[in-house]
């Protein structure tokens, strides 16, 4: 099974908790629809030669969840520590987002029984609370979208289908230019939920 990661916004939305990375401090962004956990090639870069740990080469690409392949440089064993806990984790290589340092996703979630209360934004680790810093676009508002045709997908399968955005407004996707109608080019459908995929 290929690994993938979500679909992450330009605009860096989302949750974040501070922490570090083979003693290297990186802010994760909280992604629950990721199966991996990623740092960003530049955060690995800067780590010295003491730092860096080996990478194991990856045979097989990773995907974003529309399907877009990015670039990895392979994993590798890492301490990530949180909130003075310290742990040995897998960690991805790869080309994500410049803004973002690194993806808390979904295994180490669940490996270490993380827990996430997204109304008092804070994070649990070993019971231990950590508050999160939250980032958000004021201006993002919801779109309708209207695909072509009628499709069935069976769940737990991922499926871009064509469709556009029906009306003027902000793109509540990826950007915030033109209107829905020009820049909407795809739309994908991931377990009855709609996502758009933008041009600009």
């Amino acid at each position: 099974m290929q690994p993938r990661i979500a679909k992450i916004s330009n605009n860096g939305s989302g949750m974040y908790i501070p922490g570090r990375v083979q003693g290297r401090k990186v802010n994760f962004l909280i992604d629950t629809g990721a199966t991996v956990t990623i740092i960003n090639i530049p955060v690995y870069e800067q780590m010295s030669d003491l730092q860096k740990p080996y990478l194991e080469p990856d045979s097989q690409q990773m995907k974003m969840a529309d399907g877009k392949c990015i670039q990895t440089r392979g994993v590798g064993n890492m301490d990530v520590t949180i909130n003075g806990s310290e742990v040995k984790h897998a960690v991805w290589v790869a080309e994500i987002d410049k803004a973002i340092d690194g993806i808390l996703a979904f295994d180490f979630l669940q490996r270490n029984q993380c827990v996430i209360d997204a109304g008092t934004n804070t994070f649990k680790l070993n019971g231990q609370p950590v508050k999160c810093a939250t980032v958000e676009l004021k201006s993002i508002r919801c779109c309708r979208v209207v695909v072509d045709k009628t499709s069935i997908i069976p769940p737990g399968v991922e499926r871009i289908i064509p469709g556009e955005g029906a009306g003027p407004g902000s793109c509540a996707f990826l950007c915030n230019t033109g209107t829905n109608r020009e820049i909407h080019q795809e739309v994908s459908v991931i377990d009855g939920k709609v996502g758009g995929q933008c041009r600009e």
